[in-house]
């Protein structure tokens, strides 16, 4: 970071050292160090996101734009397995996983309000902690932290965007669905996503950050 503009902070207590490995090389060019404590974070729950690090859970789609019906099956699926698990915290605390301790996050609001209908009777069924689901935009849950995140992407194809390239792609959402969560980060999205053909260095970027993740 430019030195006239702020102070870079090398050090992050939240993150796992296999969870930073990504944000650090994506990010911030490699120069961003997991504290101690950090790595003692875990999460052990059925299913096929469990232990530490960045998951890419492909859901093959056609035909969306800002919503998708099987995404939102998968999440929901993710959602009870996690439920039904435990994490071990910065200071070696193991309890069980609340929707608390779950952010679901979409590019769109009709993903975030598909995904929150879902959601509510999962959340609801949960023997601890809060009665409704986390669940919202990129931008809505700025400062929030927990143990998994779930980043739904919804849209089928870059054909089939409603938006820009830049919108969808844009670094802030894969850094954001990776930095806020401890541990436990997870991308949903149909497979198609990945080839994206962009046409300026400036998309090439975030296409780039997204194809980590997978």
């Amino acid at each position: 970071i430019d030195p006239t503009r702020g102070i870079f902070l090398a050090e992050t207590w939240r993150l796992h050292p296999d969870v930073n490995a990504f944000t650090s090389a994506a990010f911030y060019k490699g120069e961003l160090r997991s504290a101690p404590g950090a790595a003692r974070q875990f999460v052990d729950a059925p299913g096929p996101i469990t232990g530490t690090g960045v998951h890419w859970v492909p859901v093959p789609h056609a035909g969306n734009h800002n919503s998708s019906e099987e995404e939102a099956t998968a999440v929901v699926d993710l959602y009870q397995d996690l439920l039904a698990g435990g994490w071990t915290n910065d200071r070696g605390e193991t309890c069980p996983i609340t929707p608390e301790d779950v952010l679901v996050i979409a590019p769109y609001n009709a993903q975030v309000e598909l995904l929150l209908e879902r959601l509510r009777t999962v959340a609801t069924s949960a023997p601890v902690g809060p009665r409704e689901p986390w669940a919202a935009t990129v931008d809505k849950i700025q400062g929030q932290q927990g143990a998994v995140a779930i980043y739904s992407m919804a849209t089928s194809s870059q054909d089939e965007m409603p938006r820009s390239i830049e919108f969808l792609y844009s670094l802030n959402r894969p850094n954001v669905a990776a930095s806020r969560r401890r541990c436990l980060p997870n991308v949903v999205a149909s497979p198609d996503l990945l080839q994206v053909r962009v046409h300026t260095s400036l998309q090439l970027r975030p296409a780039t950050a997204l194809g980590r993740f997978s």
